[in-house]
């Protein structure tokens, strides 16, 4: 008795000296009694007793919310009674067995003193959001929002089976979900062993009991499993992660998408991995080719290769091309590059002397750069790595690109710039090793980025542009431009045309779309600015748009007063023709500083615009022109639900399953998705709108998903979700202090799609704009506790009778709106009767056939389906309070609305959910349209014969520097206003 009480003193005495001793080894989460966790009890074949976890665990089409530690090596699923070998019986598929095998191998720890298996439940912030970073590796496209669960078991130092043994095993698993996937990681340390006592070798994998869902690391069964140590399937040596919600698929190299990339879209300076995945690599050499770049030392695998992007400089879109080693094109896919965006908003809040004239960035005679920084939360809070992208261009005598090339610069990391005050760069010392001898017809471009440590929601990149030609008034030099230039009109017939009048509303008197098109704010000339802090180059101006119809050539500038009046005089403030426009990628950048902020600098430079010189400038560089169309009244619906027709009627539907909410044949079909919502009282049956998918002829295909539950919106492009760093969200942002949130939410983010043809805007946390070039836009705003979304459509009249769904046509006929999907259309005497337009809304149901959503694993068109279901109607409800405080109080907190029927609406909502800030949902709503009416009445009064035709291409606006030799002082200028 004395010598088992001694051995277990010693063994817990060297447990307890192990725990505080541990040496957490790369990519393993923490682990340890210090962090909370739990020890496994030591006999051989110890299965843990039933563990409840916090949540329902998705695992391959089912939920779990019981699992059990195996000491052997697996997690095991459910509440059932296991009864299992010392190895496995055999590779998966298994029936009934539900499990994933990290490691199963013959363990035996019992009088081991220096083993222990470790295991814990996760659900703080911090641990969560290194997991989801884990996740994002091999599955960036699924992880849009933190894991909101895990538990991690680990492994340490476990020995072979019956008996201390030398060698020794040290691995971790992880289960993890963010609500709506789930992912399962393998990270190893050290496998010193394979075989225990009882013979046989390991099987690391993974097994839903359905025999369907299963999955066997090759290596399994034979010596050679050891060696996983050094394999992985993402790319980080020793780990290995799978998707495990719902489809094996997942984790096989082929797929029906054939080769993608991720991410897909990035930053034109590169320098960020990208992964090519969906075919099988089976060759151990390939050929990745970029932008004409061959890409080196790229890592290879079975499922993936990884490589790093370089610097681009064309664009918008660039097939990434996969050889093999004899030069055969094996496959390709499309990758979407990014031009910096407009950055004054970070620059305010980072640099002194914030001023439009240039005080930002100065060049001295010796050819330094100098920022100064302020100190505030943001510079004092924050840490920086500052880097340099360098390129370089060279032109013939007729403006041709004849070489370009490129390379970066580490200046510094992790930065405090609070505390190096003035920030200077010797740009002829940075460059000397890369900058060519003779300049003569050279553009060059430097990007001077500070990249945020910690987080890739936002940077800071200021850009600019050396030109080597003379940049000052010249008399000579812009005569003979002049004289070399062709007529206008034929650039002008390539562009889109202005609108006439724009909205001058004091709530948005610039919007962003432009109705019916593609337009883009004009970051050198925009409204949202202080006057003093913007239009330099078009005084009497308050705001510009730009727009184009092709990826590359020339492009529209469309400039307003303050009452939103096109100016078409450019010494007046308007705008000017861009023969190459600044959009799309860094070489349009180039080409438009050489082609048309040169010419400009030679005529207009000294005089202003007003100089006669300059009027030789605007000549060759007209406004162009403008045109109106009469404008519909938006359409949508808000609430639970309220629907607005394209011709003006309201009228209430609560069903309960997806739905036609707009068709146009062979052009649009938007289809929605109305679920029940949270209620007081059992009887209060009302839905709302809860998701919506977008298929606008061959554009690519948009949807839109709430999950209240977990406060957050899914978005999909073609089913591919975008990526968590896109878009803001409540959830990646929370350790951003106030001065940073109120950064990001300033800047705003649009995202571009389809060579341009569709961008998502987010305005803010819950309001996206979806802007299409054939004239068909879309405003949604999401309620903050994501139960509610509100959907607006804005059409061209172009497609006057020929619409049909929920949002009835276009007609400016009210009588039929309402129209079955039969064809039969409701009478004015139904048009009140609510049974009767329950009816006519069920009629619009789709069929799983009919369906455009993309379903997650485990869901289908089915399971949001409910033919049975039956709300409260308004005159029950009303009846149903009638007399009461609730009523009384509805009232009171809808008065501010403007029409009868709007009141109603809100009451009825309010009365619904007991919830009085239903009213803000409405207001909104409400306020959109009553803006767009207001404008369309307006256009309307001043229209012209003709309709505007708008462009399909979006302006991403950079801020550049103009520097000359010749110049002693040279002012940061947003070139890409001119």
């Amino acid at each position: 008795m004395a010598y088992w009480l001694n051995l277990y003193f010693l063994v817990l005495t060297s447990v307890l000296t192990i725990n505080s001793q541990i040496q957490i080894p790369q990519n393993f989460i923490p682990f340890g009694v210090d962090q909370g966790d739990r020890t496994l009890a030591r006999p051989i074949d110890t299965i843990s007793s039933s563990i409840p976890i916090k949540i329902r665990f998705p695992y391959f089409n089912e939920k779990y919310d019981i699992i059990h530690i195996y000491s052997s090596g697996l997690i095991l699923f459910g509440n059932r009674t296991y009864v299992l070998p010392h190895i496995s019986p055999g590779p998966f598929p298994l029936k009934d067995f539900i499990c994933v095998a990290p490691y199963w191998a013959d363990t035996d720890q019992t009088v081991d003193p220096t083993s222990d298996i470790f295991y814990r439940e996760i659900d703080d912030t911090s641990m969560l959001r290194t997991i989801t970073e884990m996740v994002k590796t091999g599955f960036p496209t699924l992880v849009s929002h933190t894991m909101l669960w895990a538990y991690v078991v680990t492994w340490y130092k476990v020995p072979p089976g019956h008996g201390w043994s030398t060698p020794r095993n040290t691995f971790q698993a992880i289960i993890t979900t963010n609500g709506i996937y789930s992912f399962t990681i393998f990270t190893y340390h050290k496998l010193e062993w394979s075989a225990g006592a009882w013979g046989g070798y390991p099987q690391v994998g993974f097994n839903a009991g359905d025999q369907q869902n299963y999955y066997t690391i090759e290596k399994s069964f034979s010596a050679n499993i050891q060696s996983i140590v050094n394999d992985s399937n993402i790319g980080v040596r020793g780990q290995f992660i799978f998707h495990t919600t719902g489809d094996i698929g997942n984790v096989e190299c082929n797929t029906i998408d054939g080769l993608l990339v991720s991410p897909y879209r990035g930053l034109t300076f590169g320098g960020y991995d990208f992964r090519l995945y969906g075919i099988c690599f089976n060759e151990t050499s390939y050929i990745v080719e970029i932008d004409n770049h061959i890409v080196d030392a790229c890592q290879i695998s079975l499922m993936y290769i990884v490589c790093t992007m370089p610097m681009l400089y064309d664009g918008p879109t660039l097939l990434i091309k996969l050889y093999n080693s004899n030069r055969t094109l094996i496959a390709s896919t499309e990758f979407i590059v990014e031009i910096p965006p407009d950055n004054s908003v970070i620059q305010s809040m980072l640099l002194e002397n914030n001023k439009f004239d240039g005080n930002i960035i100065n060049i001295n005679d010796e050819d330094t750069l100098i920022l100064n920084f302020k100190k505030n939360s943001l510079t004092l809070k924050q840490r920086f790595d500052i880097i340099l992208y360098y390129y370089y261009a060279k032109f013939d005598n007729n403006n041709e690109l004849s070489n370009i090339s490129s390379t970066q610069i580490e200046l510094g990391n992790n930065v405090n710039l609070s505390a190096i005050g003035n920030f200077a760069v010797n740009l002829t010392s940075a460059l000397s090793l890369v900058r060519v001898a003779e300049l003569k017809d050279v553009s060059e471009f430097i990007s001077l980025a500070f990249h945020t440590l910690g987080t890739e929601i936002w940077r800071l990149t200021l850009s600019l542009v050396l030109d080597r030609k003379k940049l000052t008034e010249s008399t000579e030099d812009c005569k003979r431009w002049h004289s070399e230039q062709a007529n206008p009109e034929g650039y002008i017939e390539q562009i889109p045309t202005c609108f006439c009048r724009v909205p001058s509303t004091g709530r948005d008197p610039f919007p962003n779309p432009l109705p019916g098109g593609t337009f883009q704010i004009d970051s050198g000339c925009d409204f949202h600015k202080d006057l003093d802090k913007t239009c330099a180059y078009h005084q009497g101006a308050r705001g510009c748009y730009r727009g184009q119809q092709k990826q590359r050539g020339p492009g529209a500038q469309c400039c307003y007063d303050s009452n939103g009046r096109w100016i078409n005089n450019p010494k007046n403030g308007g705008g000017t023709l861009d023969v190459q426009a600044p959009t799309g990628s860094l070489l349009q950048i180039l080409k438009h500083h050489r082609v048309d902020v040169a010419p400009f600098y030679w005529c207009c430079k000294g005089g202003g615009q007003a100089s006669e010189l300059c009027q030789l400038y605007f000549e060759k560089r007209p406004a162009g022109k403008c045109e109106n169309e009469i404008l519909p009244i938006p359409a949508g619906g808000n609430g639970d639900p309220h629907f607005l027709t394209l011709d003006g009627t309201n009228y209430t539907f609560n069903g309960y399953g997806e739905y036609v909410l707009l068709n146009i044949e062979n052009i649009l079909e938007v289809q929605v998705r109305l679920a029940p919502i949270a209620s007081d009282e059992l009887e209060n049956q009302a839905t709302s709108i809860v998701a919506f998918v977008i298929k606008n002829k061959n554009y690519a295909r948009v949807q839109f998903e709430l999950f209240q539950s977990l406060k957050l919106v899914e978005i999909r492009v073609n089913n591919r979700l975008i990526e968590s760093s896109i878009f803001q969200t409540s959830h990646n942002n929370d350790d951003n202090d106030d001065t940073l949130s109120q950064m990001l939410w300033m800047m705003g983010k649009t995202v571009k799609f389809d060579n341009d043809n569709v961008a998502i805007t987010q305005l803010n946390l819950t309001i996206f704009k979806i802007q299409y070039s054939n004239q068909i836009n879309f405003i949604i705003d999401i309620r903050k506790q994501y139960d509610f979304l509100n959907i607006i459509t804005i059409l061209s009249q172009t497609l006057k009778e020929k619409c049909k769904g929920l949002l009835g046509n276009i007609d400016k006929d009210q009588t039929n709106d309402l129209m079955f999907s039969n064809g039969t259309i409701l009478t004015s005497a139904d048009i009140n009767d609510e049974h009767i337009i329950f009816k006519f809304g069920e009629s619009w149901r789709t069929t799983s056939d009919m369906s455009l959503f993309y379903y997650i694993a485990n869901d289908n068109h089915g399971k949001h389906q409910n033919l049975k279901y039956r709300p409260i109607f308004k005159s029950e409800l009303f009846q149903k309070y009638q007399n009461s405080a609730r009523l009384t109080v509805a009232r009171q907190t809808c008065e501010v609305l403007s029409s009868t029927q709007q009141k109603e609406q809100c009451i009825y909502d309010i009365l619904i959910t007991n919830d009085t800030t239903m009213l803000e949902l409405h207001q909104d709503f409400h306020t959109s349209v009553d803006d767009w009416k207001e404008y369309a009445e307006l256009v309307e009064q001043e229209l012209k014969p003709g309709s505007a035709r708008l462009s399909s291409h979006f302006s991403l606006i950079t801020f550049m520097l103009i520097i000359t030799q010749q110049l002693l002082t040279r002012l940061l200028k947003s070139v890409s206003s001119i």
